[in-house]
């Protein structure tokens, strides 16, 4: 996958606004003269205070159907499954479009780096059995059949089945595939008042809006935030959330796993580790320094020479911050000298030791 969107820009300082782990803001382009900052999305929403009602992640319909991690095999998850695909346009054995109905009952998908679904055989559903492969812009309007196993809002464990088709797709050489996937709410509830939804909180950048990266072999552990490789899986990572946000937007996913992993819970300021609360809201700031080698901003920042910025945190592969220095909001600011307290354990301030530790992969900045 490639670095970035070519609508954004780096710079070896960058900075980037965090979403939280249930307001989820998007990016979306500021002044064309300033190379450092990236504003996100204002809202009135603090997730802190209130529940609201932004999703970061992707969604069958509603925030308690998520389906994030999406099955390339058919049988390799026990929770979810692809039961069948359907097609309406395809390429035909001379080479030509052919329209009709057409479909592939428990799929086995292949997804290149780019985020591309790879071709797949198709045939027709009735007589005459007609066979035709969807491929590369093919794949844009194609209908997906998905039973689940899920959470409902009230923590009851459920099996939904669900209709989700691809409404948009966008293919752009040396750029990732994005894709607007959107969910048949008249199917998932049976409700024929209800109409197609996008699964994707809505990205302020008209570029991105509703649209979502596929990461193939990658899955990551609801319980736990943890990301492997799994080549049975690929994952569906919504340009508002931090998984496409720290790998889409600003550059870490061709990295090594570790890399792209550390900078999705940094940017949460997800202080306590992913299981912990996120520290910050929609429209703020941070600056980056990255000191693992691998990936973009990788020169420090210097208080001294720009004291617009201070340390915020130092993160570790552990994905928890070792060290606290000034909290991205200042409600969480320890009283100076004390710890940040994460309940079983606590969090030291930032000393100089801690931020040179050869562990630190990435520094996060705070706004003074």
């Amino acid at each position: 996958m490639p670095l970035r969107h070519r609508l954004m820009r780096f710079t070896l300082a960058m900075t980037a606004s965090a979403p939280t782990a249930a307001c989820d803001p998007g990016d979306e382009l500021g002044d064309p003269l300033d190379d450092l900052e990236y504003s996100l999305r204002d809202g009135a929403c603090n997730p802190l205070l209130a529940k609201c009602d932004y999703r970061n992640n992707f969604y069958l319909g509603l925030s308690e159907y998520g389906i994030d991690n999406l099955p390339l095999v058919a049988g390799s998850d026990p929770d979810i499954a692809i039961t069948e695909i359907r097609a309406y346009q395809c390429i035909g054995h001379q080479g030509m479009p052919v329209v009709g109905d057409f479909h592939v009952v428990d799929p086995h998908l292949s997804v290149d780096d780019d985020g591309n679904f790879q071709a797949m055989v198709f045939e027709h559903v009735a007589f005459p059995w007609v066979r035709c492969k969807v491929d590369g812009q093919y794949w844009l309007g194609t209908d997906w059949l998905i039973t689940a196993k899920a959470d409902n809002a009230v923590g009851v464990s459920v099996t939904v089945d669900a209709r989700l088709r691809i409404a948009d797709l966008s293919v752009s050489p040396g750029q990732s595939t994005l894709y607007q996937w959107e969910s048949d709410h008249n199917y998932l509830y049976g409700d024929s008042s209800l109409t197609w939804e996008p699964t994707c909180d809505e990205d302020p950048d008209p570029a991105l809006d509703f649209h979502a990266v596929v990461y193939p072999s990658l899955r990551i552990d609801d319980g736990t935030g943890e990301f492997t490789l799994d080549k049975s899986t690929a994952y569906l990572g919504c340009t508002s959330g931090l998984v496409a946000k720290s790998g889409y937007t600003w550059g870490y996913y061709a990295q090594p796993p570790s890399v792209h992993q550390v900078m999705t819970y940094a940017g949460m300021a997800s202080y306590c580790g992913p299981l912990g609360q996120s520290y910050t809201e929609t429209g703020t700031t941070i600056a980056v320094w990255n000191k693992t080698a691998s990936g973009p901003d990788q020169l420090p920042i210097d208080p001294v020479t720009d004291p617009l910025w201070t340390p915020e945190a130092a993160w570790d592969a552990s994905m928890t911050a070792i060290c606290i220095g000034k909290t991205r909001l200042d409600t969480f600011q320890p009283d100076p000298g004390k710890d940040f307290d994460c309940g079983s354990f606590s969090i030291p301030p930032c000393a100089e030791d801690l931020l040179d530790d050869p562990s630190v992969m990435f520094i996060t900045y705070a706004h003074n």
